[in-house]
């Protein structure tokens, strides 16, 4: 080998050598960059990525649309609450009970408020349960509770103060926190029940509302009186039969000989207790033995108080019927 050629060489080499360094040496920096800079940028593109906390001032108040007097009062939102949980859920249910209900009270109140969508955006809420939830004066307590009244007012409050301000939130926003008094074993998807799928109201496993008091019903109809309220013939009636059911067991289409009716439509028109229902025909008419009372879906009310007897806490009562939820403070943003 020449010279030159072993010169060029050792010049090869070198710069393989000084390549390789600086291969290394930038591959340790990409590594150092991956190491450090992800987690930073996960960190200060988080709030970009999630909404906002919702948070108000602790003395929100809400306009309440006062149904039987047609005027709109303003109520603190945690006032508001105390008569919403009195009307809507026995004062004899567990603690634990009460604060589920409590904490759905307030979610369905918040949503209602951040929408301002009914009553001509001059209410957030009324006190009429068919739209809205039942909600009871002082004066309307007194007299259903009677001698009762300071012993299970103040239940009801404690309930409420223990969950001051806590909403259940679904990916930062608070829920449609919908609820029933019986589910009669297992809850409703919504979209079985109101053709619209939410992620959070689907159907779960109960099992915890067997004392309820209308967990089974019975309504008879005779065929004439069916097919008036059906608008069918009473031959349509005779042939009636479920040919569909949801996920839950509950009916979802009828058979009315050629003619189909949806199982909500049917129990709104006969005011059955819910879809929960099969099919018995007696002599002059049929008999329809329902399981369960309300639509079924999002939180059971009987089926709380049993999981709260149980031992089970307010936060795990309220995880248990909305599925893959949060529960936020909207007062102190806490979660």
């Amino acid at each position: 080998m020449s010279i030159k050629g072993l010169y060029s060489s050792h010049c090869y080499d070198r710069n393989d050598k000084r390549g390789k360094y600086f291969s290394f040496l930038k591959g340790g920096v990409l590594l150092l960059l991956f190491v450090f800079a992800l987690p930073l940028y996960l960190v200060l593109t988080r709030g970009a990525t999630l909404p906002e906390p919702i948070v108000f001032t602790e003395n929100l108040e809400i306009p309440v649309l006062i149904t039987a007097e047609n005027k709109v009062v303003n109520m603190s939102l945690e006032e508001y609450c105390v008569g919403v949980l009195a009307g809507e859920m026995p004062a004899s249910f567990e603690p634990e009970a009460l604060k589920a209900q409590a904490m759905a009270a307030r979610t369905f109140t918040v949503r209602q408020y951040l929408a301002m969508g009914k009553h001509d955006g001059k209410a957030a809420v009324c006190t009429d349960y068919h739209c809205c939830q039942a909600w009871q004066s002082d004066a309307a307590l007194r007299e259903k509770w009677g001698g009762a009244y300071e012993v299970n007012l103040a239940k009801i409050r404690r309930a409420v103060a223990d969950t001051e301000g806590q909403i259940i939130t679904y990916e930062g926003e608070p829920i449609s926190a919908v609820y029933h008094s019986t589910c009669g074993d297992k809850t409703e998807n919504a979209g079985d029940y109101w053709q619209s799928d939410v992620p959070y109201l689907k159907s779960v496993a109960c099992g915890y509302d067997g004392d309820a008091p209308k967990l089974h019903t019975e309504a008879f109809f005779s065929y004439e009186d069916l097919a008036q309220r059906l608008g069918v013939k009473e031959e349509a009636v005779a042939a009636m039969a479920p040919i569909a059911y949801s996920d839950s067991g509950r009916v979802k289409e009828v058979a009315l000989g050629a003619q189909h009716m949806s199982g909500v439509d049917l129990r709104e028109q006969l005011q059955l207790a819910s879809t929960n229902f099969s099919i018995e025909k007696k002599e002059g008419g049929i008999a329809f033995q329902v399981q369960g009372y309300g639509h079924g879906v999002g939180l059971c009310q009987y089926g709380a108080n049993g999981m709260a007897k149980a031992g089970f806490t307010g936060e795990e009562i309220v995880k248990r019927y909305y599925t893959g939820v949060d529960i936020q403070n909207i007062y102190t943003q806490e979660k």
